[in-house]
């Protein structure tokens, strides 16, 4: 019975994860953590049901295969949430986006209910802790001060967000920018931080 609540949690933990994957961040592995234990344990009932059906050399090679994949999983697993950039973020190319990039600056300079135009809102306001939402469509950019005034937007952040060029700024991100600076009349600048790849405008109530 017990293994029956725990399926019905995995489902249910499933289908909720399965709201973020019509935004553009998808699921992010560290939304598996809470459910990691359940997984191993999951492995270890079927691999030692496989080896029952086994005999000989095969349930003893099962068995071997089991205790040695399970240390390196969870050796990585615990890697990955204590040190989920660190090191990681040291080599050149590919890796973590820093999505923490603004939050000292809102905290200390925007009310809590203040509305942030940012890419990869959720992980935004998880480290921001302000309503946030998404970049319109490309198709919809040039329309940006009506988006901006539909949603009740205060401030507009413009920083990495790409895994490909995590402390750089990508071609969509330097074009919001310079749509933003084109319109001084609309949008002003709050914080202008090249060497950061940081910069955060606030819309002009009209």
């Amino acid at each position: 019975r017990s293994y029956r609540v725990i399926g019905v949690y995995l489902f249910l933990y499933a289908g909720a994860m399965l709201n973020f994957l019509s935004g553009p961040w998808g699921i992010q592995l560290r939304f598996l953590v809470p459910v990691l234990p359940f997984l191993y344990l999951g492995l270890f009932i079927g691999a030692r049901r496989l080896a029952a059906l086994m005999s000989g050399s095969s349930e003893r090679l099962a068995i071997a295969a089991m205790v040695a994949i399970l240390p390196v999983s969870v050796a990585h697993n615990v890697y990955r949430i204590a040190d989920p950039m660190g090191s990681s973020r040291s080599v050149s190319g590919r890796g973590f986006v820093d999505y923490s990039r603004g939050m000292d600056w809102f905290r200390a300079n925007s009310a809590p209910d203040a509305m942030i135009m940012a890419s990869y809102p959720l992980e935004r306001h998880i480290h921001f802790g302000r309503p946030t939402v998404a970049w319109p469509s490309s198709s919809a950019i040039g329309n940006l001060h009506s988006v901006a005034q539909k949603c009740n937007v205060r401030y507009f952040l413009v920083a990495p967000g790409d895994p490909e060029s995590p402390d750089e700024l990508n071609d969509t991100e330097r074009a919001r920018l310079a749509i933003l600076r084109s319109c001084p009349q609309r949008f002003r600048p709050l914080l202008d931080s090249p060497h950061q790849s940081l910069y955060i405008f606030e819309s002009i109530d009209e």
